[in-house]
């Protein structure tokens, strides 16, 4: 028994999404952008956790519309929710933990 795959055309609202993850992963890159010859073994960790957790939040949700979606208002709603939270994590990061921590959770402006 074979199963029949249906074609499904790229919406210009998925190609912005990837963008958008696009910019977050060069912003990421900032992280690891260090003057010396070697880069740090713990700035190599945080940068890959910080990497892991933005590439999931992409496949999870591209993934999941790739697979399931139907391209309802509903969808659009829920990509442009995770848009906006990935534009406003990508532009809290810093190669300061503590001050990303301040601007994500407690947005305090004493850091």
């Amino acid at each position: 028994m074979t199963m029949k795959i249906k074609e499904k055309s790229v919406g210009l609202i998925e190609l912005f999404y990837d963008l958008i993850y696009v910019y977050a992963v060069s912003n990421l890159t900032e992280i690891i952008d260090h003057e010396g010859k070697y880069i740090p073994l713990g700035v190599f960790f945080e940068y890959l956790i910080a990497s892991f957790v933005i590439v999931q939040a992409w496949l999870y949700l591209t993934n999941y519309i790739n697979r399931f979606g139907y391209s309802t208002w509903q969808e659009y709603f829920l990509i442009g929710v995770n848009m906006i939270g990935t534009l406003y994590m990508t532009n809290s990061i810093n190669a300061d933990w503590t001050k990303m921590y301040c601007r994500l959770i407690c947005r305090c402006t004493s850091c």
